[in-house]
């Protein structure tokens, strides 16, 4: 990568409908030179940055690009003190910042699914990214245990939410996230498949959780 020194704190893949390309999409968290880049690997042995956007230039705090995610032709920034950053990716080479969302705590990382974004800033946020240039918070779960680092999974009406062990949130309605389960594991990362919930912390650990097993089961 060109340029001066970077920190990269998370990476999506994504492949144009239109070109078939296959782009990565980067987080740089490094203070002085936060934002996204976007790396084309259609040829894994030649990846190549085609694009590079700084973000929240100027802003006070701990502005960092901690999380992101891709929907479509837009990606979703966790950006420390300056919040939600929407940036369109239509055009890889030249990608524009499109909408902010401003945040009480430190934005850390978030999801996107059927048009919300599931943002952790130290609680969890829900926000109506329909429109990508206006995202706006519709929904809001107070975490208990205040965790500086909880992470987020969705799948279904679903929410998977780590702080101090993981708690199983229906968001079925998004403006009011109810806890429907808890398991006393150490906080890490978390990610939902084929009706398992896999976390990291002290190791591995799987689980298998009766309301996604059910929801899933439902919609057969």
């Amino acid at each position: 990568m060109p340029g001066r020194s970077k920190f990269f704190a998370d990476v999506e893949i994504g492949t144009d409908r239109s070109s078939g390309r296959v782009y990565a999409y980067v987080a740089d968290a490094l203070p002085e030179n936060t934002g996204l880049r976007i790396v084309d690997v259609s040829d894994p042995a030649a990846p190549k940055q085609v694009g590079h956007l700084r973000l929240a230039e100027g802003e006070q705090g701990d502005v960092r690009a901690y999380g992101l995610a891709v929907d479509g032709d837009h990606a979703y920034l966790a950006v420390g003190a300056a919040g939600l950053r929407v940036v369109d990716v239509s055009d890889p080479s030249a990608p524009v910042e499109v909408g902010v969302l401003d945040v009480p705590g430190r934005a850390n990382n978030l999801v996107v699914a059927d048009h919300r974004a599931y943002l952790v800033d130290g609680d969890l946020r829900i926000v109506d990214i329909s429109d990508p240039a206006s995202p706006r918070e519709i929904g809001f779960y107070d975490v208990p245990n205040l965790s500086a680092w909880p992470y987020v999974a969705v799948q279904g009406h679903y929410a998977y939410l780590t702080a101090r062990g993981i708690g199983v949130l229906d968001v079925s309605d998004p403006g009011a996230p109810v806890e429907i389960a808890s398991y006393p594991l150490v906080q890490g990362y978390v990610a939902v498949a084929n009706g398992m919930v896999y976390l990291t912390g002290d190791g591995l650990s799987i689980l298998r959780p009766r309301a996604l097993v059910e929801s899933m089961e439902g919609e057969q």
